[in-house]
Parts: structure tokens; sequence; C-alpha cells
């Protein structure tokens, strides 16, 4: 079996960005050739529901959103809805807002010149995303097929339709069974697979189902696959010629709206709490800590988050200056006076508002380990039903289901680990915008009362 490589995959970004550009441009030539004057304020009520209307229009079409399976019919379809939402959005404001409509009132030749050339100009985009594709390996990816009764229609089609731009790769079955899962993992590290497509009878199967924690430990797309005649329930079902393949999804956050719906809260949530609370909050604790103890304000420590991706985590320093990386006990000496404190009314983890922010972290989601502990709970849980790499397919939270539950702090046993899992894969499959709220206020609740592994 010989290894093979290919260049990293190449970004569509600035493709699409050129047609951004030239689409305000031919707006902007029929706004300068509109019959009707307007003043700057006008103009810049224009300006603003020009961009509203394509924000909304782009993303409740997908006309930015290029699927390997996608064909022109679909995306002529994408273009039209695309072109009616962008009018449509932009005369209601204009007729609301009482402000000028340059679209009515432009110069015809040139509003049907600039349709013209704006749907010319995504039929040769989409064109152009095919074509590199299918000539260069930079836009391709390296997948691969498990075998089943289907397999031979999914790859004969990948490999006909060679503007979807897949390689599969061949590799041994052997590869597959659990006692080879090392070797397969670096298999495909040096082969650069970047999906697998598992056939959905035999995902469920015990023997199978260590290959999905490729997604969390490699960031392997699992894509589950079926006969066309297989009842499928998803809303991202892709068709390869008569095969369905949809996305394995273990969390609502690998949804692109959820995770901006939290991301947007964690913005407005940590900034508020900067501004307000850790503007006058962090003078007062800082002349505190220098007070009792040498040493720096904020203890600054690697850890590991989104992806297992190393950060530097935030926080006041409670402890005195030393190297001992082991876990924090009750009454331990190292901790300050008033660094017990700040631990007992968690004010020392304020300062991760800014990790937030920074969008190393999330509000609420798995707590962080250190990452010596990381590497030790790792390989020593094994537990199937709660893979721990999974804890790590979603951002870091300041407070967490787990530590609203009691599982906090130090782990004096096996039990506390796997039940801090448990609790951490269950935020991570069932996550919700609610689950967020109450667990805030749970944790403000717990913090008033005071919790006993806070120490």
């Amino acid at each position: 079996m010989k290894k093979k490589t290919i260049k990293k995959s190449k970004s569509l970004f600035p493709l699409l960005i050129l047609e951004l550009i030239i689409f305000f441009l031919l707006n902007l030539l029929i706004f300068i050739s509109s019959t009707t004057m307007t003043h700057h304020e006008e103009t810049t009520k224009v300006v603003v529901f020009f961009f509203i209307s394509w924000i909304i229009s782009s993303w409740l079409s997908k006309i930015y959103i290029h699927e390997r399976t996608l064909i022109y019919t679909r995306e002529a379809f994408r273009l039209f809805v695309f072109l009616f939402l962008f009018v449509s959005i932009f005369f209601l404001g204009s007729y609301i807002f009482k402000t000028s409509n340059y679209l009515m009132h432009g110069d015809i030749e040139i509003v049907l010149l600039a349709l013209f050339i704006t749907i010319s100009l995504r039929l040769l985009l989409f064109t152009i995303i095919r074509l590199l594709r299918k000539k260069h390996t930079g836009f391709q990816e390296n997948i691969h097929v498990l075998k089943s009764k289907e397999s031979k229609s999914l790859i004969e089609h990948i490999e006909t339709n060679t503007h979807i731009g897949l390689k599969n790769i061949s590799l041994d079955s052997k590869l597959f069974m659990e006692k080879n899962f090392s070797q397969l993992k670096k298999t495909i590290e040096d082969f650069k697979i970047s999906v697998i497509f598992i056939p959905i009878e035999e995902a469920s199967k015990i023997h199978l189902r260590h290959l999905l924690n490729l997604k969390w430990e490699k960031k392997i797309n699992i894509q589950l696959y079926a006969n066309y005649d297989y009842p499928i329930k998803n809303a991202y079902v892709d068709y390869f010629g008569l095969v369905q393949s949809f996305p394995y999804r273990s969390s609502p956050l690998e949804i692109n709206l959820n995770k901006k719906i939290k991301r947007f809260f964690d913005i407005i949530f940590s900034v508020y709490v900067i501004l307000f609370i850790l503007s006058w909050m962090y003078p007062v604790i800082a002349l505190l800590i220098k007070a009792d103890s040498s040493g720096p304000v904020l203890f600054v420590q690697k850890r590991n988050g989104l992806n297992n991706k190393v950060f530097s985590c935030f926080k006041f320093r409670s402890m005195l200056a030393n190297n001992d990386l082991s876990q924090v006990k009750i009454n331990d000496s190292r901790i300050t006076i008033i660094g017990r404190m700040l631990r007992r009314t968690s004010l020392d983890e304020f300062p991760q508002f800014l990790n937030v922010l920074m969008g190393d972290m999330s509000v609420v989601g798995p707590r962080p380990h250190m990452e010596i502990h990381n590497k030790n709970y790792s390989k020593n849980i094994k537990n199937k039903s709660h893979p721990f790499q999974q804890r790590h397919s979603i951002k870091p939270g300041i407070t967490g289901l787990a530590q609203v539950r009691g599982f906090r702090g130090e782990i004096k046993g096996e039990s506390d680990i796997i039940n801090r899992i448990k609790y951490d894969i269950f935020y991570v499959k069932h996550w919700t915008f609610i689950l967020d709220i109450k667990i805030i206020i749970r944790t403000l609740i717990n913090l008033i009362r005071g919790e006993e592994k806070a120490y």
C-alpha cells in the first residue's frame, strides 16, 4: 500500500469574495443610473438595506454553499431564490422606511445588463469550482468507503463524476478492527483521509463503534450511506447516484445556526461581564493578590480546548508560585489566604471571560483540563458509551453541566471522572440554548449557596 499525500485543501473563499465585489459594483452602477437623487443620509440607508437584503437572501438560499454533489439545476434554482429574496427584501425595506428604491428607478438597460452578468458570473464560477475539484489536487479530498452491497455503486459514481473532487483510497479491511485502531489512525494521517463512508446498517454494530471516535480524535468527517430506498430522516442528505449519504452528527452544535447562536450569546455575555464586572473587579483583586503574596496577578495555564487544541487559560492566581502540577486538594498548603476566598467564590475563574471573547472558550461547556491530566484521563478511561474525546468536539466552558451537578474540582477516584464525562457527553449530545441558560442560573445559585468541592 503506497503512501499518498495531497496538499492541504484550498479554500473557495477568494472566488466568493470576488463574486460579492462584482455583485456590489453592479448594484452601485444601477444606483448611479437611478433617476432618483438622494442625500447622504438616505444613501446610507440604501447601503444598509443592500447588505441586510444580501445577508438574509444568501443565508436562506444557501447560494454560497457549494456541496460536492451540487448540480447545475439545483444551483440555478438557488440563484433564482437568491435574486427573488434579495429584490423582495430590498423593496419591502424601501417601502416601510420610505427610502429611494434604486432597483425600481435605475436605467432598465443597465438593470437587465446587471442581471445578465450576475447570472452568467454565478454559472461561470460554479463551472470553475467543478473544474478545480476535477483537475487540482488542492481542491480534492481523500476518502475511504467501507465495503457493503451499496459501496460499489457509491465508488463508481465518485470515480465517474470526477468534478465531485473525491478520491477513494483503498485500505486493508483488517485496519478497521478495534485492535488495529492505532494503526488505522496513523494510516489515515499518512494518506490525508478526511472522510470515511460507513454503511448505515453497520454503524451501530459493536465492532465498528470505535470508528466513530475518529470524528473527535482525527477530525474525520463520518458519512453514513445507504441505498436510495432506505428511510432516512435527515435534513443534510446528499445523493451519489442512487446512494444517499448524510453526516453522522453527535451534537446539535455541529449545525452552523446553533453554533452561531451560541457564539453570539458568548460574545454578548462576555462583553457585558468584562465591561461591567471585570473592569472594576480586576484592579481590586489584583491589589489583594499582590498584598497577599509575590507573583503575577494572572495564572496562565495550557489547557486542552476544541478538538484538543491547546490554549492559554486565564485565572486569578490563587496559589503560591510553584511548578507542582498535581490536583488541588482540600486544605492544600499551596493556596494563599486570598486565593482560598477566590476559589471558594469561584471569582478566580472570571478572567476566563477574556478566553470566551477571544473564542477559545464558551460560557457553558465541559471544563478544560490541564494537558497532563487530559492525557492521563484519555488513556485510562475506556468507556465506549461515553468516549472521552467527544467532550472536545465543542469549546470548553467556564461552567458546565457536570459542575452544577457536583462533579467539579478534585478527582478522587475513577467514578468522579467517569461521572464528569457522562454529564459532559450528555451536554454535547443534547445541547439547547435553554439548557445553557439553566446551567448559568444553576451556577449562580450554587455560588450563593456555596459548594462543597470549591476549594
